[in-house]
């Protein structure tokens, strides 16, 4: 049932048949404050007090009302269709003109917003000299929170905390030790963070506390940053308000042991850059006393003895220098070589990786890192979500309904898609040695594509190849390189 309550500002109250105690017992509240005469009374004994609350566009002034609702004890409960006698119309001396409500025979059905009606407490007159709804501002307490937005850091953590619908609680900083404290006391809720440096590890210990975790590429949450100001605060409100996006794509939380042998990998690849750097570096000192020394790593480690006979040519100062670099070389390969040892009793461990193994272009190195860094292909619809995950497949520039293609788009694991592309180069380099059939799909490849193309087109399919692998449990049956 609907009624004009005669509001100095304009409110439409809606409510079901048997709320109208309730209804005119807010209405009485609100005109009693405003100095205005009590609605008349009416029969209604026996009904149920029980009411909701509709805002139908209308709002108070420079303030919406939907906002003054809800930001008070009103709650929203969403959009409803009322019954088929109403019929909206605008209020008679309001500018701009406000939508209302009104009974009619000849109505049809109305969708509003609903809310919980607030208790009537707090109106209270305006100094303009008409009733303005001050409802009751209640804080909401940290038990009604359901999400934890945390920007990450060391020592200083930024927590957002919101209700369900949004509502902000509370946005203040924490220490390491407070944060752990508040994740430890906290009821369940939904943790949010950023996919970035400590994450997994913050994830590990809330899942440990009954949390519900959600880790957001950074990449996904900067469109919810506010243009005003980047700050700590605004980051942890962005997180907050794209964890409750639709459709919104999250990153599993990895375990401790996935974690390890991404730390083997890591360390692999730098102490493997850093020898290389050396033998770059010892070939430029030696070419600025006339030597250079034959390509390939192998011919550099060989020249050592040549250099220690070289007493009359080489200054005594350059050969003790290149000892130096010698002696860290040496003892960066063996200490490659244990890590490499590792990757692969680690890869022998595991059945899935051992079977990916058998496909060409897959190597220890390879299996390390889709172990490492590969999320649970049972995540993946198809191979080629893996493929487009890897960042494998072309960038789309589309608009207006043309379809337009760039480079690849790189996006998801470098390391990953950087292995397979040059897996996929070694693959390309052995056919074209040994000859491969031209009416294989790499032969028909390589007759339109040439180099790194090649290459990229090839490493997608072996993307795809390994998908099925793991997700049918099956090994390699052929068909990816094709001799003649």
């Amino acid at each position: 049932m609907m009624r004009r309550m005669g509001f100095p500002v304009p409110i439409t109250l809606i409510g079901p048949a048997d709320s109208d105690l309730a209804l005119i017992d807010f209405a009485d509240s609100y005109l009693t404050a405003a100095d205005l005469p009590p609605l008349p009374p009416l029969d209604l004994e026996g009904k149920m007090q029980t009411v909701k609350l509709a805002v139908v566009g209308a709002h108070l002034k420079d303030m919406p009302l939907h906002w003054q609702l809800t930001s008070r004890e009103a709650k929203f409960v969403g959009a409803f269709d009322t019954a088929p006698t109403y019929r909206l119309y605008a209020m008679a001396d309001s500018v701009p003109p406000k939508p209302a409500l009104v009974h009619s025979e000849d109505g049809a059905a109305i969708k509003v917003d609903g809310v919980d009606a607030p208790s009537h407490g707090g109106i209270e007159s305006c100094q303009t000299g008409f009733a303005r709804s001050q409802f009751n501002r209640k804080e909401a307490s940290m038990s009604e929170v359901s999400i934890l937005a945390i920007d990450l850091a060391k020592h200083s953590f930024q927590v957002c905390a919101t209700t369900i619908e949004g509502v902000v609680v509370s946005n203040r900083k924490y220490s390491r030790g407070k944060l752990g404290q508040l994740l430890a006391e906290h009821p369940k809720c939904l943790v949010a963070m950023e996919a970035c440096a400590t994450s997994h590890w913050w994830g590990r210990f809330a899942r440990d506390q009954g949390h519900d975790v959600r880790l957001i590429p950074p990449i996904y949450v900067k469109p919810f940053v506010k243009r005003s100001a980047k700050n700590d605060a605004n980051d942890a409100a962005a997180i907050a308000t794209a964890v409750r996006q639709p459709g919104m794509r999250f990153v599993q939380v990895k375990s401790q042991g996935q974690q390890s042998q991404a730390m083997l990998f890591r360390t692999h690849q730098t102490l493997t850059r850093q020898r290389a750097q050396l033998m770059t570096t010892l070939r430029g000192h030696l070419a600025e006393h006339g030597i250079i020394v034959a390509k390939g790593d192998a011919a550099l480690l060989a020249y050592e003895e040549t250099l220690e006979s070289q007493e009359d040519i080489v200054p005594d100062l350059v050969r003790e220098v290149a000892r130096l670099y010698y002696h860290h070389m040496d003892r960066l390969a063996q200490t490659v070589a244990t890590l490499e040892n590792h990757m692969a009793e680690a890869a022998k461990q595991d059945q899935d990786i051992r079977r990916l193994r058998t496909m060409p272009g897959i190597g220890p190195i390879t299996a390390a890192a889709f172990l490492a860094f590969a999320p649970p292909m049972e995540s993946f619809r198809r191979g080629r979500d893996f493929a487009a995950w890897l960042g494998l497949v072309p960038k789309q520039l589309s608009t207006g309904g043309k379809t337009k293609l760039g480079r690849v788009s790189k996006m998801g694991q470098s390391d990953l898609r950087r292995l397979l592309v040059t897996g996929a180069t070694v693959c390309i380099r052995w056919a074209r040695w040994k000859g491969i059939r031209p009416d294989g799909w790499l032969g028909r490849l390589l007759e339109r594509k040439q180099g790194t193309l090649a290459a990229v087109a090839l490493a997608n399919k072996m993307a795809r190849i390994l998908w099925a692998m793991v997700t049918k449990g099956q090994d390699y049956r052929g068909g990816l390189v094709e001799y003649a």
